[in-house]
């Protein structure tokens, strides 16, 4: 009896034991479902529990993603031309091969293949080869395919391809051959929606963000490439490393393993073994999206790679540059140039670069994946424009349209909306704690509440009415945001905080309120505001103008998404006028017909000093056409006249705006209107019309020569005959030329002799004989005494103040010497030594050349003399010689 009860205590016991045995497994299993990379029994991390399942319960469908907002951003780059990095967050997918409890070959191990990224229900099943995370071997049996790609296994390590694909990489200045890669797994992007990635194979959802077992979406870990400014407004941007919101850094290069402090690292027997601790986190995927538009950019566009495994690049959704496969590090460059989308459309252009849409925002995305779980090898830069920026793109859009108020006024007005991709007609919930900035482009003002226009130029705005300076004590307003000011980019800000973009929950979708007319036609189904910007007073203006800086968006949870910058065209405010100017005669045009002395004079800028673009506005940023009788004449042929009198030409002068068309963006957001090259006269014609042309007016002045005749008396001791007694000047005629700015004497050009005679019966002692009509020219003045030998000369001098530094007298006097410079602008007139003042003081200012001669009377000479008959006439050079 005893030894029966002691039976059934026994087996009662035995019985309970087994009982404990079975609900701690049942226990552990609930647990691991929770979160395996939490709560698992060896060596994981209890806070991580049911937050960050990439090993999800077998069935389940939804698939969580780290710290993603409910809204993701695009946009979210922090280069800025100055800088030297470009940040900027991406999405990494974290997969798990072989799930499993406990350790290898211990009791409590088990494996869960139906929680690896690879179980079949991953799959779309459409008969198409598997493609795997992990080799065939690394997989759980029941998780094995083998994949077929152009006759190589994608699933296993290609060591060489059989010669199928070379790729050439010269990541590191020295070029490679490689034949690894497995291409043809991928096809490429959606042309409709860049998000989705087209494949070749079936695939268990790598690189999308919907619910997956075994996969976690991460958002929240930033690249950071290395910028090197290459001197041609572009860069070149090399990977430096991967930053984990932790804070931890992963360079690029070896053992390149990012994920490793990320809370989805779960227990993973597909690489090493399975003994119970989480280590390195192998598999993974890896995406992001580089912006950038050409704007007049036509030099390298590169993309270079080295590291494995797969690595796939595209540009604008087009497949690129193909690194597929599960292979030893590999390399690859493409220039963008020659292969893809941008090829295509510079053969189209008949490859010249300039013909290429440059306005158009080029997307390269990169898809990168550690598939092999073993070594991990990762660098790739890339050579962009400087508009290069990082960007994620997700189901969360801004928009902003300009549309012109006044063309006249150059005032528009500017709508900036944020709204939420309507896919199925409902969109979830609204989203709060929403900011709102739009950078003013420096070109433009915006307006505020008050009607005044804000401006960062202090001393603009208190010197005129109507402006208002943004950094002043009291806030300006516009439309329930904050005018500031970013002294980091010099540039003013209209700014909204805690903003909300409201949805169309619980709307019906036939309420017309479909995603085109979201956040524009009613604002519950989004955020919409208007603002009014006017062109600065001092934008000269110009076609295709953007009026809002890099850096407006949305910031939602610490991510930021970029407005567009839609492009008006404004009015051009420089003008022409009618000028006159002078110069002498002997003179070229050449520096008076000159681009600089032209535009200094006759344009109007009308206190412009930007010119299209924004950046400083120059004498380079026009051009001009020359007519005479209206007929075209070049600038050459006009410089090297010599005009006698007066002459005047017809000058056109050309702005150099962008020439745009009716079908341009542009155009059609300023109602049709496109700003000239044309500059029009400031003045109207009897009909009232501007015409587009100036009248350029060329006066003529020449030059005068005095020379006076001083004697102490008349010789009058001969009392047989009064005769006159004349003087003999002889003035020589010398060119020149202009060497640093100075003119230097040239060779002697003319001959000719004046007399200043004296009436012997008169009492006149001094006398004065004028010579006019001279060209600009260096004059000599000497008295010929050998026809006055009753006389003696005693002094010579002049009135030029080259001679003042002891050089003789009434030699090389330079008439036409010019004094000063005209500035008609300031009213200032040009002055000339050795003017005509006579015939030409009313364009110019200056007084004639003068040479006064000395003479004292001689007593020992008896005898008459006189010349006044002999000599009174102009002799050239040739003369003289005879």
């Amino acid at each position: 009896m005893v030894s029966k009860l002691k039976h059934k205590k026994l087996l009662t016991i035995l019985i309970g034991v087994c009982a404990f045995v079975m609900l701690c497994g049942t226990v552990l299993a609930v647990i691991y479902t929770t979160g395996v990379n939490g709560v698992t029994l060896a060596g994981t991390k209890q806070d991580a529990a049911d937050k960050n399942n990439k090993a999800q319960q077998e069935g389940s469908v939804t698939a969580n993603s780290v710290n993603a907002p409910a809204v993701m951003a695009d946009g979210e780059s922090t280069d800025d031309t100055s800088s030297t990095t470009l940040e900027g967050y991406c999405t990494f997918y974290d997969y798990v091969v072989a799930p499993y409890t406990g350790i290898q070959n211990k009791r409590r191990y088990k494996e869960y293949p139906k929680r690896s990224i690879n179980t079949s229900s991953n799959y779309s099943n459409n008969g198409k080869s598997k493609l795997t995370v992990g080799t065939t071997d690394q997989n759980y049996r029941q998780n094995r395919y083998s994949c077929l790609v152009n006759g190589l296994d994608v699933n296993t390590c290609i060591y060489y391809n059989d010669g199928k694909f070379k790729t050439v990489s010269t990541f590191d200045g020295t070029k490679k051959e490689y034949y690894l890669a497995s291409q043809g797994i991928i096809k490429g992007l959606d042309p409709d929606d860049y998000r989705k990635v087209i494949f070749n194979v079936d695939e268990p959802g790598l690189f999308t963000d919907d619910a997956k077992i075994g996969k976690t979406v991460i958002k929240d870990y930033k690249l950071v490439f290395k910028k090197a400014d290459n001197g041609n407004r572009s860069s070149t941007y090399t990977l430096d490393y991967v930053l984990s919101p932790k804070g931890n850094k992963t360079p690029a290069g070896d053992n390149f393993f990012p994920l490793n402090d990320s809370d989805s690292n779960v227990l993973d027997g597909g690489y090493g073994g399975a003994d119970g601790n989480i280590g390195t986190n192998y598999y993974f995927g890896m995406r992001y999206d580089v912006e950038f538009a050409l704007n007049g950019y036509d030099d390298d566009l590169l993309y270079k790679f080295t590291g494995d495994d797969d690595l796939w690049v595209f540009l604008d959704g087009e497949l690129v540059l193909d690194l597929g496969g599960i292979h030893p590090s590999c390399g690859g460059d493409v220039d963008l140039w020659q292969t893809g989308p941008l090829a295509k459309e510079l053969a189209a252009a008949g490859y010249d670069k300039s013909g290429v849409d440059q306005h158009k925002k080029h997307i390269i995305t990169v898809l990168y994946m550690e598939r092999g779980g073993n070594l991990s090898n990762c660098n790739m830069k890339f050579t962009v424009p400087d508009s290069a920026r990082i960007i994620t793109i997700d189901d969360y859009d801004v928009d902003k349209t300009v549309t012109l108020n006044n063309w006249e006024d150059r005032t528009y007005d500017v709508t900036l909306g944020a709204y939420l991709k309507d896919t199925e007609g409902v969109i979830i919930k609204d989203i709060t704690n929403v900011t709102v900035r739009d950078y003013i482009d420096s070109r433009f003002n915006v307006i505020d509440d008050n009607g005044n226009i804000v401006t960062a130029d202090k001393d603009y705005a208190d010197n005129h009415s109507g402006y208002a300076y943004v950094m002043q004590s009291d806030p300006l307003t516009v439309n329930g945001g904050t005018i500031g000011y970013d002294t980091d980019k010099g540039m003013v800000y209209v700014e909204w905080n805690n903003q909300t973009v409201e949805s169309n929950a619980g709307e019906s979708s036939s309420d017309d309120k479909s995603q085109e007319n979201a956040g524009e036609a009613d604002t519950r189904y989004g955020w919409k505001k208007v603002i009014h910007v006017k062109a600065a007073y001092n934008y000269a203006g110009g076609n295709n103008v953007t009026t809002n800086g890099a850096g407006s968006g949305v910031t939602v949870d610490g991510k930021f998404k970029e407005f567009p910058q839609p492009r008006v065209n404004v009015r051009t405010i420089p003008a022409v006028k009618n000028i006159e100017d002078v110069i002498f005669y002997g003179d070229t045009l050449t520096d008076t017909v000159s681009k600089e002395n032209v535009l200094q004079n006759m344009l109007e800028l009308n206190g412009a000093n930007l010119r299209e673009d924004g950046e400083p506005l120059s004498y380079g940023d026009f051009s001009i056409l020359w007519y005479k009788d209206d007929k075209e004449v070049s600038e050459a042929d006009i410089g090297k006249s010599i005009p006698e009198s007066d002459t005047a030409y017809k000058v056109k002068v050309n702005y150099g705006v962008t020439k745009v068309s009716a079908d341009d963006e542009c155009t059609k957001n300023s109602k049709g209107y496109i700003a000239d090259e044309k500059l029009y006269n400031v003045e109207t014609d009897v009909n009232g019309s501007r015409y587009d042309y100036a009248m350029y007016t060329i006066h003529v002045v020449k030059g005068e020569l005095d020379i006076t005749k001083l004697i102490d008396e008349q010789y009058t001791d001969n009392k047989i005959i009064r005769a006159n007694q004349t003087y003999v000047f002889r003035i020589e005629q010398y060119g020149f030329s202009n060497v640093d700015k100075e003119e230097v004497k040239g060779q002697l050009s003319a001959v000719f002799y004046q007399p200043v005679a004296f009436d012997a019966n008169g009492d006149v002692i001094k006398k004065t004989s004028v010579i006019s009509g001279l060209r600009k020219g260096f004059y000599t003045v000497r008295e010929d005494t050998d026809w006055t030998m009753e006389y003696n000369l005693a002094d010579t001098s002049d009135n030029y103040s080259g001679n003042d530094n002891g050089a003789g007298e009434a030699c090389d006097m330079f008439i036409g010497k010019t004094l000063r410079r005209a500035d008609y602008a300031d009213g200032i007139r040009a002055e000339f030594y050795g003017l005509d003042s006579t015939h030409y003081g009313y364009l110019a200012d200056g007084e004639s050349a003068r040479a006064e001669f000395v003479n004292n009377k001689s007593d020992k000479w008896k005898w008459l003399s006189d010349a006044a008959s002999a000599i009174n006439s102009f002799i050239g050079i040739k003369a003289e010689e005879r």
